[in-house]
């Protein structure tokens, strides 16, 4: 307005208008003066300067790609990096929770099931894991019993699940076993 009242008195001609500076407290909050104001000014030297922020971690590859919904690719990745089973157990455990697992061990061939299978043969006894890699078990299973004898490798790693589960099993029996014993024992001699 006080620009307008200069031009309409003379004082300024058109187009040649000066900005008028506002005062601090005449800025608007939530205008882009308002969101603007010390851009220009240097730190002191007791301001405190942040960071550039910190940066963004990389997602390993077999994150990528369940963050695309390739669950395959996702878990051939995590097998082929080696990680360490809680990581490869993780990932099967968030393929269980998306209900994929049967579709991502569907269709696969000798040399894409087999590190699989040596995977399961190396950990399905760990009681860490048990439950989750006896489900994956019961699905290959499921899904391959029908084409043993077309691969020897492949029969040979089921072969060495089947005879460490029933390693398990046989363990797990004595423990009963021994538990109940111990039970008698403790029953008898009044110690409960």
């Amino acid at each position: 307005k006080q620009w307008y009242q200069r031009r309409v008195r003379g004082e300024c001609p058109r187009g040649k208008e000066e900005p008028v500076k506002r005062p601090a407290s005449s800025i608007v909050p939530g205008s882009f003066a308002y969101f603007s104001r010390g851009k220009n000014i240097a730190p002191g030297p007791r301001d405190g300067i942040a960071e550039g922020g910190a940066k963004r971690q990389k997602l390993a590859k077999y994150d990528l790609h369940l963050k695309r919904f390739q669950y395959a690719e996702a878990l051939d990745c995590v097998l082929q990096t080696r990680q360490n089973a809680e990581v490869v157990v993780s990932v099967l455990q968030e393929l269980f929770r998306r209900d994929a697992m049967r579709s991502v061990l569907s269709g696969r061939n000798e040399e894409t099931l087999r590190p699989i299978l040596s995977f399961l043969v190396k950990h399905v006894t760990d009681p860490k894991h048990c439950t989750v890699l006896v489900d994956v078990t019961h699905i290959l299973a499921d899904l391959y019993s029908s084409i043993l004898g077309m691969s020897p490798a492949i029969d040979a790693l089921f072969e060495r699940l089947r005879k460490r589960l029933q390693w398990e099993i046989r363990v797990q029996e004595q423990y009963m076993k021994l538990q109940g014993a111990m039970e008698c024992i403790f029953t008898a001699s009044g110690l409960e």
